[in-house]
Parts: structure tokens; C-alpha cells; sequence
């Protein structure tokens, strides 16, 4: 029983921690943002086409105040409401600085979060071997009975090495999980990372720069297909 509970609370801790940056706070709004290409005409176009749309954002603030702004911009693939991940954009889109600026903020937090999740690992194993070395250090033995030295009767038989080992490798394994919870990304900077993944902003990012951006991609996909081209656009 303790190290069924040990073992739950250890891996309830370990979903916190990978969990808690999965949730998304980026989302899209009605409309779009047209440019000169328009929109995808035929089923060649729509395949590589990508529609600059309003999207709403959140940022959060030194208090934890989650404050939602709509006028962001994502870029999305025809008729999905998922706004793509910015950082992925550039192969398709073509190098610009823009693109960096929002690569750093989510690498930052998914390194975070991997350490933060291999603690959390590291964490559950030591208490898993911790608890079992904790209740294997209690058991029994065999020794001649009081009253009658020909019969045996069972006497509790405890390895103080054992419990003192377990007792420090359950210590260990939840010492590694708080590290693992004080390294992950606390929620302003997953609303950060998140946003920075998901959404262009008119605070950060030259507006007129993005929508640029897509149409041209979207102008090198009418052309493509203009050509009879089969081959998508590098993605």
C-alpha cells in the first residue's frame, strides 16, 4: 500500500510537470487579412496556401493577471482554425529575422521543460526503488520458541541498512521532483512561449512585414500551380 501511494503521488507530480505548458492560449477569430493573391482558387492552391487570420493571445502579468488580446495574427493552412507554429513557418515562408525572434522564447521553455520532465523521471524511479527497498527491509525469520526450543515461530526481522537506504532514495526521488516543478516554466512564461509560438503581435513583430511574408509565399504557390507544377512547396 505505501508504495502503491508513493509511486501515484510521484507520477501525479511528473504529469504536472510535463502537462503544464500543453495547454494552448492562442486561438483564431473570425476574418482574415486577404492580400493581392486573394484566396486559393483550386485544389492545387489550397494544399500549400496559408491564410494570415486575427488571432486572439494572452499575455500574463508579474502578478499572474491573464489579460486576452485580439490583435494578434496567425498564419493558418486553409480552412483550419489551429494556428501553425511560427518557428516551422520559415522553410515554407523564407529566412527572415522575424522568425527568430519567435524561436528563442520556445526554445527556452522547451528545454525547461525537458529538464524539468527528466528530473521529474529521475524522480519516480528513485522513489519506486526507494519504497521498495523501504518495505523489503521489513520481513520475518525463524527462531526457536521460548517455551519450546524444538518448535519455530516467526519474529519480525527489520535491516536498519534497508529502511535507512529507502527512507533516502524516497528523499532523493522527491527532492528531484520539487527541482523538476522549480525548473518548468511557471505560467508567464508558458503564456510567453506559447504566444510567441502561435502568434505574430503588433507589440513585437513589423505587421505589414508578415502579412508580406505570406503573400509572397502564397503568390510562389498561384505560380506553381499556374505551371502545372506536381510538387508541393518545401515544407
Amino acid at each position: 500500500m505505501l508504495r502503491r501511494k508513493a509511486v501515484r503521488a510521484a507520477s501525479t507530480a511528473l504529469v504536472g510537470v510535463l502537462l503544464s505548458g500543453c495547454a494552448s492560449s492562442v486561438y483564431r477569430l473570425d476574418g482574415t487579412y486577404p492580400g493581392p493573391a486573394k484566396v486559393a482558387q483550386n485544389d492545387c492552391e489550397k494544399r500549400d496556401w496559408l491564410v494570415m487570420a486575427p488571432t486572439r493571445y494572452e499575455t500574463v502579468s508579474e502578478r499572474g493577471v491573464s489579460t486576452g488580446h485580439d490583435d494578434g495574427a496567425g498564419v493558418y493552412a486553409v480552412g483550419s482554425k489551429d494556428p501553425l507554429p511560427i518557428p516551422e513557418l520559415e522553410p515554407r515562408m523564407g529566412p527572415d529575422p522575424l522568425f527568430l525572434e519567435h524561436t528563442q522564447p520556445v526554445e527556452r521553455a522547451n528545454q525547461k521543460r525537458w529538464i524539468a520532465g527528466g528530473l521529474g523521471l529521475a524522480g519516480i524511479t528513485a522513489i519506486t526503488i526507494g519504497t521498495i527497498v523501504f518495505v523489503n527491509a521489513f520481513g520475518t525469520k525463524q527462531v526457536p520458541s521460548e517455551t519450546d526450543p524444538n518448535r519455530l515461530e516467526e519474529e519480525q526481522d527489520v535491516s536498519t541498512g534497508g529502511v535507512a537506504l529507502g527512507s533516502i532514495l524516497v528523499g532523493v526521488g522527491f527532492g528531484l521532483g520539487i527541482g523538476g516543478l522549480a525548473v518548468n516554466p511557471g505560467t508567464a512564461e508558458s503564456t510567453e512561449a506559447d504566444t510567441a509560438r502561435y502568434a505574430f503581435t503588433p507589440k513585437t513583430d513589423d505587421m505589414k512585414r508578415v502579412r508580406s511574408l505570406v503573400e509572397r509565399h502564397n503568390e510562389k504557390v498561384r505560380e506553381r500551380c499556374r505551371s502545372g507544377s506536381a510538387d508541393p512547396l518545401p515544407e
